[in-house]
């Protein structure tokens, strides 16, 4: 082998300019990322752990070997408990959590249960019954995600920006008879003072965006007669099943008074998806119809007949979503279910990974896969008496 290397290197030297070498590394054994050639002569790979006690040269390398190449350590766990307790109680939430318990490590919270004190948002109701943990994390807790400006090169407003100018502009049309195309325009030069665009280009084409959602919004047949506009109704208290009442509190769109009642109207710049007729509360997941019919039937003081979505966007594609109080009965049993969660101090995680889209908490649930099959786990225990109203309520999904 190192005559062949040395003739090898006689015929490399007479050579003159830039010499390729290549060669091939396909081995039928799949290995084809060694390449022995040079692994031969080089000898094996020595670890970087000490083989023996009398090879460290510091302490470091002593427990090197000690955990690496003496065997395994007994009682490993509680050594590393017995010094780094944080990591003992990372371990212990790990095993609690892999349990069919239901713990104070899966949301089992009892000093933060109570009777509610301030008044619900239909946002508030429909985060507790899409993940009661999203639910503490945001108002037990008082966590919020820092908001930071990210300037997005292919858009020019954000999406609530975007909604909230649109909004302004169907009020200002219906409430003072202003011109769609004169609200509009004003808006987006006030709107352009406050979000400089992007460039011309992206502006252009977000100007166009609205101007056709206002063009669906002008196509939409009305019957009744719009009577309030962008209303705060105070908190208004809506009996359950169980005796017990909570303070609601909204904001409606618009308030069309029609022959039999009044109709409620709630602008969507986003998609349909999430309202299905089929499954109108979705095990507590969409609340706000249901939620408006009662708090508004309470402040005017008259019947509401439906409570309509309306989807002026591109994404919406114009549609109208109506719901009547009929199709929105189960709703207060859904409401008294939330309600024993927040008093007993009950907050799980969801069951269904697609909850957790677009969620603020994700960085601290970590992989939303286990923490979403760990959650279903135990609310198939039925030891878990505490989990009882959330399982009735992802019961109706099955």
């Amino acid at each position: 082998r190192e005559a062949g290397r040395l003739r090898f290197d006689r015929l490399r030297a007479r050579l003159r300019g830039t010499v390729t070498a290549s060669f091939a590394s396909h081995d039928i054994t799949g290995d084809a990322e060694r390449s022995a050639g040079w692994e031969l002569p080089a000898g094996p790979t020595v670890a970087t752990a000490p083989s023996a006690a009398t090879a460290a040269l510091s302490e470091t390398e002593w427990w090197l070997w000690r955990l690496c190449a003496a065997g395994p350590v007994a009682g490993a766990g509680r050594l590393v408990g017995e010094w780094l307790p944080w990591l003992q109680r990372g371990m212990e939430a790990t095993t609690q959590r892999a349990s069919d318990v239901f713990t104070g490590f899966d949301g089992l919270v009892t000093a933060a249960g109570g009777e509610p004190t301030e008044p619900f948002s239909a946002h508030r109701l429909e985060m507790l019954g899409t993940c009661p943990r999203r639910y503490f994390y945001r108002y037990a807790l008082g966590l919020r995600e820092v908001e930071e400006w990210e300037l997005d090169p292919e858009r020019w407003l954000p999406a609530r920006e975007f909604g909230l100018l649109l909004h302004d502009v169907f009020c200002r049309h219906l409430r003072d008879g202003e011109p769609l195309a004169a609200a509009l325009a004003a808006n987006i030069a006030l709107y352009r003072e406050r979000f400089p665009p992007p460039s011309e280009g992206v502006f252009r084409r977000d100007c166009r965006r609205l101007d056709r959602a206002c063009r669906m919004f002008a196509a939409e047949p009305r019957t009744g007669q719009p009577v309030d506009f962008e209303a705060e109704i105070p908190p208004q208290p809506i009996a359950l099943p169980d005796g017990a009442t909570i303070l609601v509190r909204g904001r409606m769109d618009r308030v069309d008074e029609v022959s039999d009642g009044l109709e409620l109207w709630d602008y969507k710049t986003g998609g349909t998806a999430p309202y299905a007729k089929k499954n109108p509360l979705r095990e507590g997941r969409v609340l706000q119809h249901a939620l408006y019919i009662a708090i508004a039937q309470k402040h005017y003081r008259q019947p509401v007949t439906r409570f309509c979505y309306y989807f002026p966007t591109e994404k919406g594609r114009g549609e109208t979503l109506e719901f009547t109080p009929a199709e929105l009965a189960g709703a207060p049993a859904v409401l008294a279910a939330l309600r024993q969660l927040v008093v007993t101090g009950v907050f799980p995680a969801t069951t269904d990974e697609k909850d957790c889209r677009g969620c603020d908490f994700q960085s601290i649930c970590g992989d939303v896969n286990a923490v979403t099959a760990q959650s279903a786990r135990k609310l198939r225990s039925p030891a878990n008496d505490v989990l009882a109203p959330f399982r009735e309520l992802r019961r109706e999904a099955e």
